[in-house]
């Protein structure tokens, strides 16, 4: 109640105060406490701007750009509590930016001057707090205004950054959110679309839930399959749509190549891992003529010293491989992993075994042992990597497939394991050949 009571005294000042000018682009970083850094009382600055320099005045001048009220200062890693910005506009489009928080229930707003329209509603509290990644941790609203008025940002309940920019266009925003429990990873980042235009249904490589395959993203009508155009009409929330598998890479009757690219020019998300364990990319393998999502688990943890893994920052197709860092992927005997790195690596370990490879034109080609589970690729030297990219052969139950389908398969029970007699052969459950029949 003391809160609310505060906001609407705020608000009355900030009515109170009127100013004739066009609506100026502003963005401030609100942890270095400009507005003064009392942690208890309320303060109200009126903004000023000159080319680059901001000034913040108690005292309204004849012109200014915004006015920001704050109930108190939060430290430099949340900024101010229940900031309220009033800015003078024009007609025409807005967008407001904001660091989130993950303190307090984050409920904001864009009103018109008195608060009786809402423009846009949002909620700061996205569970991340901006001072962890200043680049992602943000929110946007977008709205316009026919008319020149007086606006108002509540901003929430803690705001350690905010930006104010007028567009040439109004702009949807289309955010990805993960609404299956079952479902693991991260979802692609906010985009923002100009009316009238387009995006195009990401592709997966950050979400992951075993046995199915993301196939689609639905906007709470429609779902829209990989790769097809969309166009909002207004800020929409896309969640996955996954699809159950109907084949595995262990019994597939063909070759199955699946190929995790790390560089941010083709397709993977701006990472930067270092010391952790459990990180992952998924890539889509084809499976009897069907995507497949497969996950590359991507460790970067290790007593001795810790690996790492980072592209972000670059533009490129490379990403940044240290010495200790492991990738570990679906295991298949005879599958062929091969790696396309800046600069030969001296040695590297696949399945615990020390691999010199087949290098040619900075690819090298090794080859796994494992019969099935998972195989570890470990790189042994810092480098520049591209990619990863796994063969696997063919299962030999196309071998069952081609025999005379008059021939009568015979099921036998060995060392508690099935086994499968077949023109004289014998096969694991898998259509695997074990050894001939003598």
């Amino acid at each position: 109640m003391k809160t609310n009571l505060l906001k609407s005294a705020l608000l009355l000042l900030a009515v109170a105060c009127s100013v004739n000018m066009m609506a100026t682009d502003f963005e401030i970083d609100l942890r270095d406490g400009q507005l003064g850094t009392d942690d208890v009382n309320p303060t109200t600055k009126y903004l000023t701007i000159d080319g680059e320099t901001y000034t913040y005045s108690d005292e309204a001048p004849a012109e200014y750009v915004a006015i920001l009220s704050a109930a108190k200062y939060n430290g430099n890693q949340h900024g101010y509590q229940d900031l309220l910005v009033t800015i003078p506009v024009v007609a025409g489009n807005y967008k407001v930016t904001l660091g989130t928080c993950q303190f307090g229930n984050g409920s904001g707003s864009v009103t018109n001057e008195d608060g009786s329209v809402t423009l846009k509603s949002f909620n700061q509290n996205t569970g991340a707090c901006y001072h962890n990644n200043t680049s992602s941790n943000v929110i946007y609203v977008t709205f316009s205004v026919d008319q020149d008025q007086t606006i108002k940002v509540d901003c929430g309940n803690f705001t350690p950054y905010i930006k104010f920019e007028q567009l040439a266009d109004i702009e949807y925003i289309v955010t990805f959110s993960n609404n299956d429990a079952e479902a693991e990873g991260t979802v692609p980042a906010v985009t923002n679309v100009v009316q009238g235009e387009s995006i195009t249904m990401p592709a997966n490589r950050t979400l992951y839930k075993d046995g199915y395959t993301l196939t689609g993203w639905n906007d709470g009508e429609n779902t829209y399959a990989i790769g097809a155009d969309y166009t909002p009409t207004q800020d929409v929330t896309m969640t996955p749509v996954f699809t159950a598998n109907t084949g595995s890479i262990a019994t597939a009757t063909s070759d199955v190549t699946v190929q995790w690219n790390f560089g941010l020019t083709e397709g993977a998300p701006a990472v930067s891992w270092q010391g952790r364990t459990g990180d992952f990319l998924v890539a889509q393998a084809n499976v009897g003529g069907n995507p497949m999502d497969v996950k590359l688990i991507v460790d970067t943890k290790k007593e001795s010293s810790n690996g790492k893994f980072q592209n972000s920052g670059r533009k490129d197709f490379w990403a940044q491989v240290n010495a200790n860092t492991t990738f570990t992927f679906p295991g298949k005997k005879d599958a062929i992993v091969e790696v396309y790195t800046y600069a030969d690596p001296a040695t590297s370990t696949l399945d615990g075994n020390i691999k010199t490879g087949d290098w040619s034109g900075n690819k090298a080609t090794f080859n796994t042992s494992n019969e099935s589970g998972t195989s570890v690729f470990e790189v042994k030297d810092g480098q520049y990597y591209r990619y990863l990219k796994v063969t696997y052969p063919a299962s030999s139950a196309t071998a069952l497939e081609q025999t005379d389908a008059n021939a009568k398969a015979t099921k036998i029970l060995r060392n508690g394991m099935l086994i499968i007699e077949k023109n004289g052969k014998l096969y694991n459950a898998l259509g695997v050949e074990v050894e001939s029949r003598k």
